[in-house]
């Protein structure tokens, strides 16, 4: 799973505020939808955290955190290797290659197999994006599973008709697939 940048931003931060929280997540979903880019993003979260230095030592800060989720390489390794696994992503192109880089993950997915919210014009995530990709034939009822740490993206889907997990680890995420019968169980399951 890509992470949040907001729970990066917050991790990279020497003593937090928790206030901050959520004007950095309100920034974040401003950039999810497409309204700012990672340059205004980066110089506005820096406005807001007031952190010392600039958008690009923020930005240092947030990739020196970033990692995959413990267990997410080796679920996603097998499921790659026999269905078709796309991502979606909150962020830019060039962002998003950014981060699949530093998890290793860029060689794991062609081009067609990413999707940008930057680039669907949304007005809302929660609500237009199970639509969309309906509309647009991305997913599809009883072939397909939505799997995001988003509980009101993953409900919209739910409500939709799609087979949906939320995530909240990996191994949780690799039980529910393996119940869904598209990974092996693992011993203890």
């Amino acid at each position: 799973m890509i992470p949040k940048l907001c729970d990066l931003i917050h991790k990279s931060i020497k003593n937090p505020e928790p206030a901050l929280r959520q004007p950095v997540f309100g920034l974040e979903k401003e950039f999810s939808l497409g309204r700012i880019n990672e340059e205004q993003f980066f110089a506005q979260a820096v406005k807001l955290t007031k952190i010392e230095g600039s958008s690009e030592i923020l930005e240092e800060k947030v990739f020196a955190g970033l990692e995959l989720s413990e267990g997410m390489a080796g679920i996603l390794e097998e499921l790659i290797e026999n269905h078709k696994v796309e991502i979606l992503s909150q962020y830019s192109t060039e962002l998003t290659k950014k981060i699949l880089k530093k998890t290793y993950l860029l060689p794991k997915f062609p081009e067609d197999r990413i999707r940008y919210t930057t680039e669907m014009h949304l007005p809302d995530l929660e609500q237009c994006l199970a639509a969309k990709y309906m509309c647009e034939g991305w997913i599809q009822r009883g072939e397909s599973i939505w799997v995001d740490a988003d509980p009101h993206r993953t409900m919209a889907f739910i409500r939709a008709g799609i087979d949906a997990i939320i995530f909240i680890d990996s191994t949780k995420l690799r039980r529910e697939i393996a119940l869904r019968g598209l990974l092996p169980r693992l011993g203890g399951e």
